[in-house]
């Protein structure tokens, strides 16, 4: 059982979560296309880590995450629905029945149950982690978690489903309207969590072997395949084979790096540990009020406002999240 929190994988989430907003709001020109491309490990690094966590919790502490995370996504979804009503119906000067009926959860109730979102598409991640803390308890119950191989096989279908799947569909069909086939719980949340598990299993085995130098040359086998799958494939996708190796290198990182002490140690690391979701749920408010703020004042296209624009919202989202957080911890301590 593992009682120590490592503070590494804290670092990672607090980098990860500020790469989230990187893609959300991208920087201009060849630079924010380079992130948005090589960058997309840090959706899979939240759900490894999870799984990492997972592996030695009990099924009374995975309901409990469920729970809480259900809680805010729903109060997520109720605020950021309250803001695009306004802005459909008081300054876009929509009709009520034209908005209401573009909808997502009345065009496709179905899909915005399993994968999200009523308002807003960003919201996936938080339905597919719901979905697969409760998949996890699922194959608890069945005891097919507790076989390494047929954990190995399912994220080997799982992955290669991900990644020649979308691939495939999006060659072919408009991928805008089917991208929730791979942006949920059994196909994207599940082999990240499986992953996360069966690294926390062999932890200490990957520890005693693995250098930090092995698992450079890890990450730079990541990038290569990358560039190699850009060439032959000449297209974006959301997940390619090289993001599930370099999300995994990148979460060995927390094996492999024995000092303790790093850039920014403190700062992401608490970043990560306390304000990493907090981030994930405010910067879509902070992105849509500067874009309006934007939009109404005319500045939208000035080349300033757009290269500052990812840098406000950055800025501003963990700043709102360290709020929050701080109002939390005070009425812990009124309630205590």
């Amino acid at each position: 059982m593992k009682t120590e929190r490592n503070w590494k994988f804290d670092y990672i989430k607090g980098i990860a979560c500020i790469i989230v907003i990187c893609l959300h709001c991208p920087l201009p020109g060849k630079i924010g296309e380079a992130v948005i491309y090589g960058c997309r490990v840090s959706v899979p690094l939240f759900f490894i880590i999870t799984g990492y966590y997972c592996e030695t919790k009990s099924n009374e502490w995975i309901l409990r995450k469920t729970k809480d995370l259900l809680i805010k996504t729903l109060i997520a979804e109720l605020l950021y629905g309250i803001w695009s009503t306004f802005l459909a119906l008081v300054v876009e000067k929509q009709s009520i029945s034209d908005y209401v009926s573009t909808l997502p959860v009345v065009k496709r109730p179905i899909k915005v149950l399993f994968c999200g979102s009523m308002f807003n598409g960003i919201f996936w991640y938080l339905y597919a982690a719901i979905w697969a803390y409760l998949l996890i308890l699922l194959l608890r119950k069945i005891k097919i978690i507790y076989s390494n191989p047929i954990c190995i096989i399912l994220i080997a279908i799982l992955v290669c489903v991900l990644v020649i799947g979308r691939y495939i569909v999006q060659n072919t069909y408009d991928i805008d309207e089917l991208a929730f086939l791979f942006c949920n719980a059994l196909v994207f949340g599940l082999p990240m969590l499986l992953t996360g598990m069966l690294l926390s299993r062999y932890e200490e085995r990957i520890t005693k072997s693995l250098s930090l130098c092995v698992n450079i040359l890890i990450l730079v086998v990541g990038l290569v395949v990358m560039v190699i799958e850009f060439i032959f494939s000449g297209q974006y996708m959301d997940f390619h084979f090289s993001t599930y190796i370099l999300s995994c290198a990148v979460f060995m990182f927390a094996f492999t790096y024995k000092r303790d002490g790093i850039v920014l140690k403190n700062a992401l690391s608490y970043t990560g540990r306390r304000l990493s979701l907090w981030i994930y749920l405010d910067h879509i408010f902070v992105n849509s009020f500067l874009n309006f703020i934007e939009e109404s004042t005319g500045i939208k296209e000035n080349q300033v406002v757009t290269l500052m624009h990812p840098f406000l919202v950055i800025l501003l989202s963990v700043l709102m999240a360290f709020a929050i957080d701080k109002i939390k911890s005070r009425n812990r301590v009124k309630n205590a």
